[in-house]
């Protein structure tokens, strides 16, 4: 935060519900108390929203509201059609020529899903980087 959020009008929008019983995720009941203390810490709290939720219910909300982002990164549920949903609404919120960054993409799911996705939208993005990670970047 300290290094991507020094500039005037930078901001970032947190998305996670903090769900510790979440199979998919390698939670404790310490790590929300850790992240807010971790971003209480920074040089810029004041720019950091926090929707404790799950994204199915805050990316369509963003969408709504025409939030604009110019760097995504999705590293959340491993479940297919919860990393579809992501990628989906990610896409509608990214500036054109902004990056979406996947944390994961060699898992099987993650990697079924987003294949998915670039199936129905390849020509509108060029690869930067594949292998355990994917990093797309959205054509203008």
């Amino acid at each position: 935060i300290d290094n991507y959020l020094s500039h005037p009008e930078s901001s970032i929008t947190c998305i996670d519900p903090f769900l510790p019983e979440d199979a998919t995720t390698p939670l404790t009941c310490d790590t929300y108390k850790t992240f807010l203390s971790n971003i209480s810490a920074s040089q810029h709290p004041n720019k950091v929203s926090l929707h404790r939720e799950l994204s199915e219910n805050i990316l369509p909300l963003l969408k709504i509201q025409n939030k604009k982002y110019n760097y995504i990164s999705i590293d959340g549920s491993h479940l297919k059609e919860k990393v579809l949903i992501d990628t989906i609404f990610s896409f509608l919120l990214l500036e054109d020529g902004g990056i979406i960054f996947f944390d994961d993409y060699g898992a099987e799911n993650v990697k079924t899903a987003v294949d998915s996705f670039l199936t129905c939208y390849r020509d509108f993005f060029t690869v930067l980087h594949s292998g355990y990670h994917l990093v797309l970047q959205k054509i203008k």
